[in-house]
């Protein structure tokens, strides 16, 4: 071989071996960013597995059967009749006339906040 194609072929392989160094920074840049990855998902799954376990916990405490029986003894009818009963009586309301007690009211606090207002003032004198 002669001396051109040699140093063309060592020029080829610095090139190569730059490349390669690259790569290798690459691929060990990627390797750090998916180890930190699995790090924070395995803190996390840590976490959410302790959530399951409590309410794990919870749900053993639970008496399903007094649960059941509880359920079992309400009287659905009774309930149900007595929601149709308030609805009857909500309907009936005059919202009219409890709009405008309401405003009177609020008015009649206003007088009497401004009478205690006029006392005080009055009685200041005195103090």
């Amino acid at each position: 071989m002669n001396e051109q194609a040699l140093s063309q072929l060592l020029e080829e392989t610095r090139a190569g071996n730059q490349l390669l160094k690259k790569q290798l920074r690459i691929t060990r840049l990627t390797a750090l960013a998916l180890a930190a990855l699995v790090l924070v998902l395995a803190v996390f799954a840590a976490g959410a597995l302790r959530e399951v376990q409590a309410v794990a916990g919870r749900v053993e405490q639970i008496d399903i059967e007094r649960v059941a029986d509880t359920i079992a003894e309400l009287d659905v009818d009774s309930l149900n009749e007595a929601i149709a009963q308030l609805k009857t009586q909500v309907e009936a309301l005059d919202t009219e006339a409890l709009n405008g007690a309401m405003q009177a009211l609020d008015e009649a606090a206003g007088s009497i906040g401004a009478a205690a207002d006029r006392f005080n003032r009055m009685t200041a004198i005195f103090g």
